[in-house]
């Protein structure tokens, strides 16, 4: 691993902010084609003996509370999206939010635009992140999300289950054919979760996007902590209780989803 191509990044536009993630996007040029950087602070050693104040500064003093602006270094995580098009572009770009109610139809009238698939094929083919892999069938995979595999708490636990089948986009895709294949990844994942991370199955979401976030069909698994997509998490158990009841239950049903508009950058 080499970062020539970070070091190449030539940034020209801020695009996104996050506050409360620490989290900064910004719009550049590498090699004459766009690329997206994020950046975001990463979690607190959670070691208190290497915390220091030498350079600690008050701002605020009222009865018995302090403010300090305090300098300490923190590792910064960056993602670079090369080559990135307009699809990316306006995922990551400042948005506001709006409510859809979505019939079926809707769903196969709309073309979707998303996001090449080669690094989810990749996976599915071993060519990338075998390491990362947890549990393997002829049915499914397990493995870590990038994020979960540079991080060393387990509040950051996040895993994906991905099926070998390449036809299911979504949950919209699902009927009774699927309920074994749904039922493994919930059994498995949590198997394998208590068993390796010793976490107890009552600290464990499992869940699925709709939206989701890229039209290969996809489990996560996190930790009960971690701060979800309320609007966007539909459960597992819930998805395969609704199509033992009704096979054809998400080509029947309105489905409403929180999607964004681009805020015009100045």
């Amino acid at each position: 691993m080499n970062n020539e191509l970070l070091q190449q990044f030539r940034p020209s536009q801020m695009i996104n902010w996050d506050d409360n993630t620490k989290k900064l996007i910004l719009l550049g040029n590498l090699n004459n084609q766009c690329a997206i950087l994020i950046l975001q602070k990463k979690p607190f050693e959670k070691k208190v003996q290497q915390l220091s104040f030498d350079q600690a500064l008050q701002y605020f003093h009222n009865d018995i509370y302090t403010k300090y602006n305090c300098q300490m270094l923190s590792d910064i995580d960056c993602e670079l999206i090369y080559p990135a098009n307009q699809v990316h572009i306006d995922k990551y770009s400042k948005s506001d939010s709006i409510i859809i109610e979505e019939t079926y139809d809707m769903y196969k009238e709309q073309q979707i635009i998303q996001m090449p698939l080669d690094w989810v094929y990749n996976i599915l083919e071993k060519k990338k992140e075998v390491e990362n892999i947890v549990f393997e069938n002829q049915t499914f995979l397990i493995l870590k999300d990038y994020v979960f595999v540079n991080s060393q708490s387990l509040d950051d636990l996040h895993l994906l289950a991905l099926p070998f089948q390449r036809d299911i986009k979504s949950l919209r895709d699902l009927n009774q054919d699927h309920i074994g294949m749904l039922e493994d990844m919930y059994t498995e994942g949590l198997r394998i979760i208590q068993e390796k991370y010793k976490l107890e199955q009552k600290f464990i979401k499992v869940f699925v996007h709709y939206l989701p976030s890229f039209y290969h069909f996809h489990v996560h698994f996190t930790h009960s902590s971690h701060i979800g997509q309320a609007f966007r998490d539909i459960p597992l158990l819930q998805i395969i209780q609704n199509i033992k009841l009704k096979s054809n239950y998400y080509q029947s049903v309105a489905l409403q989803y929180i999607t964004k508009v681009r805020i015009n950058q100045a």
